[in-house]
């Protein structure tokens, strides 16, 4: 799978171009690359200009304060995108001599959600890892019902800290297919639960499964 959008940036001139490579369907993280055109040589007053030798890369996650997380001498950069969480990014050439252009507009928000394995239904119960992982404060559980499972089987998702202590029962849907239920963090009582490590365990008929997550403030 790849595709791409063009977009200008007006106060530099840097284009973006977003293309999303897929990843193993349920790899927590897809590669985003990022492409953009080099600066000019010349300003918009028509002044020469010293070329960018690199360029700084700013990400913005769930539209949150940007952050610099690279600097590249070429324009390309590659991502590694979590799913279910949106990203952009935006670029700024510096010159030979340090110094900073204008930074150019956002690219395309980039939202990679959970996809399914193309319609099919798993042959047995499956938990898969939790995404993202560690969370703060939410986090989503992938699990797949067989086609097998005879209608009124019991399927649970239930939350317990290292203790042992039961602080969520989650309601999944029971019906055959792979599908994806949100934990906010909270017993359930609403209570918010503290920092720290927590077992997800799912129960599907006489089969149970679990794995560990974080969730970190």
């Amino acid at each position: 799978m790849k595709h791409g959008r063009w977009l200008t940036a007006w106060t530099i001139p840097v284009t973006l171009i977003i293309l999303i490579f897929a990843s193993p369907i349920f790899a927590q993280e897809v590669q985003v690359y990022f492409r953009w055109e080099s600066s000019r040589l010349v300003d918009d007053r028509g002044q020469p200009r010293a070329p960018a030798v690199e360029y700084k890369v700013y990400h913005q996650r769930e539209g949150g304060a940007e952050q610099l997380i690279a600097t590249v001498d070429d324009t390309t950069y590659a991502l590694m995108a979590e799913r279910g969480v949106h990203h952009r990014i935006r670029v700024c050439g510096v010159d030979v001599y340090g110094r900073l252009g204008d930074l150019s507009d956002y690219s395309d928000d980039v939202f990679i959600d959970i996809q399914q394995s193309g319609g099919q239904v798993p042959s047995t119960p499956s938990l898969r890892q939790n995404y993202p992982n560690p969370f703060n404060p939410e986090t989503n559980i992938v699990y797949g019902v067989p086609d097998n499972v005879a209608p009124g089987t019991p399927v649970a998702i239930e939350i317990y800290n290292l203790n042992g202590h039961r602080v969520r029962l989650l309601r999944p849907n029971a019906t055959p297919g792979w599908h994806t239920v949100s934990w906010d963090g909270k017993d359930d009582s609403g209570r918010v639960q503290p920092t720290g490590q927590y077992i997800t365990r799912f129960t599907c008929g006489g089969r149970v499964q679990t794995s560990k997550m974080t969730m970190v403030k």
